[in-house]
């Protein structure tokens, strides 16, 4: 394996890790932003819209909260994903481990991160974050198309 397909798995890695430690040191506000989601907060903002949607909102501040802990596990279980398919590119571009091998991690990892991305998109879309946050909406398409340019990365010459 080459020096590019360890910068971005080891990048990706980086990243995830940043959003842990940004969750777990700011977990209260993580709890406020996605009550305010779920709240649909934005929804009810100016110019309001008076849609059937807002049946959806979820007002229960426990319900935020488990909402937002399960989102950092999944992050912490990405990011432990991530950092472990870096190891083994890693070994894999010393000759110390298979490409085999180390492409199986990979795969898994990228699974992973799309895996907790269409979560996000699922999540927000569900409570409409599209209609008021449209660069969240949209950065979650662009970590789509990143993890499926890093898969093809990988996989294209496998």
């Amino acid at each position: 394996m080459d020096l590019i397909r360890l910068i971005v798995i080891g990048g990706l890695a980086s990243w995830m890790t940043l959003a842990v430690f940004n969750n777990v040191v700011g977990f209260r506000g993580g709890v406020a932003a996605i009550g305010n989601l779920m709240r649909m907060q934005q929804l009810r903002q100016p110019p309001t819209k008076d849609s059937p949607l807002l049946l959806r909102a979820v007002e229960r501040e426990g319900w935020h909260r488990a909402v937002f802990t399960l989102t950092l596990l999944l992050e912490i279980a990405t990011a432990l994903l991530l950092w472990w398919a870096t190891v083994m590119v890693a070994a894999a571009t010393c000759g110390m481990a298979e490409y085999a091998a180390a492409l199986k991690v990979v795969n898994s990892s990228l699974a992973m991160l799309g895996a907790l991305l269409f979560f996000f998109m699922l999540g927000g879309t569900w409570f409409v974050y599209y209609i008021h946050q449209e660069l969240l909406n949209v950065s979650h398409v662009a970590w789509i198309v990143l993890v499926v340019a890093a898969s093809i990365l990988f996989n294209a010459s496998s």
